[in-house]
């Protein structure tokens, strides 16, 4: 949960938190890792993996509803300016050591 809670931004809880819902509603699973007992990971069930592909095939289909509105030019300043807005969200994260971000829960 560590390495995830790392990964998202989170406090480790609160990834414990999501990751128990998400195993209550059937879309995630724990298991033991090979080799090491203490470490658990949290993986998709079958269900979680059509969920996914669910969620991704809708968030495409709406981006390109919001990218049909715009003139060819604006379509490129808005890829410009999203592209900067992640690389300073990838550079404030690399700054700012996993274990000192906040619970965003």
């Amino acid at each position: 949960m560590g390495d995830l809670a790392g990964r998202l931004g989170l406090a480790e809880s609160s990834v414990t938190r999501l990751v128990d819902r998400l195993v209550s509603a059937g879309l995630v699973d724990r298991r033991s890792t090979p080799g090491d007992r203490r470490c658990i990971e949290a993986g998709l069930t079958p269900e979680g993996r059509k969920v996914m592909r669910r969620v991704r095939t809708e968030r495409r289909e709406f981006l390109r509803e919001i990218l049909e509105t715009l003139e060819p030019a604006e379509r490129g300043e808005l890829v410009r300016l999203l592209g900067r807005v992640s690389e300073a969200l990838r550079a404030r994260r690399s700054a700012t050591p996993a274990g000192h971000r906040e619970d965003r829960s």
